[in-house]
């Protein structure tokens, strides 16, 4: 999880230097965030109780549709009145 808001965070940073830059920033956001999910649900089939396991995946994985509420709206407001030319607040408050 470390690794993939750290390049959330470098996004703006890197789009200065180029696109090409800004590609591979996002690129390793995309690998390390592809990580996250299969280890979760390794560590809950591995450490939660078989009764609990099914109630414990819904409510992570209600979270991340709570996030995508919540990050949306928030992002366009972002872009809107943010700072770092609008764009850039968005990756700095997700990260």
């Amino acid at each position: 999880m470390f690794m993939g808001s750290f390049f959330t965070l470098l996004a703006p940073i890197s789009a200065r230097f180029g696109y090409i830059v800004l590609i591979i920033c996002r690129f390793l956001n995309g690998i390390f965030h592809g990580m996250v999910w299969p280890a979760i649900y390794d560590i809950f089939i591995r450490w939660v109780p078989t009764a609990e396991k099914s109630r414990l995946i819904g409510f992570s994985s209600s979270g991340s549709s709570l996030g995508n509420i919540i990050a949306l709206p928030l992002g366009s407001y972002l872009c809107v009145n943010g700072f770092d030319n609008g764009w850039g607040s968005i990756f700095y408050v997700i990260g």
